[in-house]
């Protein structure tokens, strides 16, 4: 059930993206209305407009609280949810992490108040699991990071990733 301090995120609410949202806000917006349908069979459709109840996906250049790179603001009131941070990245960090944080709960609910993260570690990185005779050699192969691997390693706050080269293999054509 329901705490009296949080607020459902049900039918009649939507996601809103202001004019001028770049690539990486819409595909925010995008993952975040999928999640709602497959996770918790609700319909958040994507408005340019202001409705009463919203998911507001925001960039603004200066967000109270946020000090670091791919830091976030999440303020949560009965009648939205505003995501805000300075670049379109952040924004999509504090999209995952609203989703775990109702995927956790196996609910749309979310608790009133305001959240702000920074980050601790600027660079997060991580590798693709290989078959031991590729390490050396991953550039000889078909490439490991599919689109879906890479949705996984951001979703779950990479934002690097660690490739094998053959350094042979790579400056074989090379003038130098």
């Amino acid at each position: 059930p329901r705490k009296s301090d949080e607020v459902a995120v049900d039918k009649g609410w939507s996601i809103y993206l202001g004019s001028g949202s770049d690539e990486v806000t819409r595909g925010a917006a995008d993952d975040l209305k999928q999640f709602f349908l497959d996770e918790l069979n609700v319909h958040l459709p994507i408005s340019p407009t202001k409705t009463k109840h919203q998911v507001k996906l925001h960039v603004d250049a200066s967000v109270e609280g946020v000090q670091t790179p791919e830091g976030y603001r999440i303020t949560v009131s009965p009648t939205e949810v505003n995501i805000e941070a300075p670049t379109s990245r952040e924004v999509m960090r504090g999209v995952y992490a609203l989703e775990d944080t109702m995927r956790t709960r196996g609910r749309p609910y979310l608790e009133n108040g305001v959240t702000v993260r920074n980050t601790r570690f600027g660079t997060r990185i991580t590798a693709a699991v290989h078959p031991w005779y590729a390490v050396y050699r991953e550039t000889s192969f078909p490439l490991t990071y599919t689109d879906g691997l890479l949705q996984r390693i951001s979703h779950s706050g990479f934002n690097a990733v660690w490739v094998w080269l053959n350094t042979e293999e790579a400056t074989l054509d090379s003038q130098i």
